[in-house]
C-alpha cells in the first residue's frame, strides 16, 4: 500500500478481505505488525469493502472508500 516514512517498513493488506487489516511490515527483521483495522458500520449493501485505499507515509492520513449497492424489496400481495 505504502512505504514508511524512513523506508525501512511496509504497509500491507489484503483489500477484499472484512475488516480491513494493515499491517507494517518490517523489512529488515520481516516482522508484521498489525497498523490499524478499519470495519464497515454497514454491511447490507456492501459490494466491494475496500474499493479504494490510501494513505500517507508516516500513516498520520488516511482515506478509503466502500462501494454499496442498496436496493428495495417490495411485497405485493392480493394478486389473482
Amino acid at each position: 500500500m505504502q512505504w514508511s516514512s524512513d523506508g525501512r517498513s511496509l504497509y500491507v493488506c489484503h483489500l477484499d478481505i472484512v475488516p480491513l487489516r494493515v499491517f507494517r511490515l518490517d523489512l529488515t527483521t520481516g516482522k508484521r505488525e498489525l497498523w490499524h483495522e478499519f470495519r464497515p458500520t454497514e454491511t447490507a449493501a456492501l459490494a466491494a469493502w475496500t474499493y479504494y485505499f490510501a494513505m500517507t507515509p508516516d500513516g498520520k492520513a488516511y482515506a478509503y472508500s466502500t462501494f454499496n449497492l442498496p436496493s428495495d424489496l417490495y411485497l405485493v400481495t392480493g394478486l389473482e
